[in-house]
């Protein structure tokens, strides 16, 4: 009979510290945060434990490093209008006077809405199911993941569940 594991994983790396620009009651506004990420997997018992948890670890530090340093800016918040150059990332207020403006080499145009703990939570949890899919003997190996992200100032944590298939 087949059972499921669950196996927790922690690294002293699974962690960003952020820049966000958010929209609160219509004014744009800048905020930041350090973070870290906690996840745990679960998986039948018929797969090389070892193996999948090093392929997910190597998957999460890529996607921390992603944001680790950067101003996020969320490109699907209908408040905000986003724009690039070559070398800048401009963003204004629709309707407004607000206007910033970012180096590209500092900033991580993500499609989110916001960029709330629970949504930094969910872009992470879809960025690593999207890695893992594309990586046909881990999406046979895991059931499902659980992504933490936990606010190091607080604290504040958003756990989400996902599916892998």
């Amino acid at each position: 009979m087949n059972s499921e594991l669950s196996i927790k994983i922690t690294h002293d790396k699974f962690r960003f510290h952020v820049a966000t620009v958010e929209t609160e009651n219509n004014n744009i506004v800048i905020g930041g945060n350090n973070y870290r990420l906690v996840l745990v997997l679960y998986y039948s018992d018929q797969v090389d434990v070892e193996k999948v948890n090093s392929s997910i670890t190597n998957l999460a530090l890529e996607v921390c490093e992603n944001l680790h340093h950067r101003t996020i800016i969320p490109s699907e918040n209908p408040l905000l209008s986003v724009s690039k150059t070559e070398a800048q990332v401009n963003v204004d207020k629709i309707g407004g006077h607000d206007h910033l403006s970012f180096p590209l080499s500092c900033t991580a145009i993500i499609k989110l809405e916001n960029t709330h703990i629970e949504d930094l939570c969910s872009y992470i949890g879809k960025t690593l199911i999207e890695k893992i899919k594309e990586k046909a003997s881990l999406e046979q190996s895991i059931n499902r993941i659980k992504v933490n992200v936990i606010q190091n100032i607080g604290p504040k944590e958003a756990r989400m569940k996902f599916s892998i298939n």
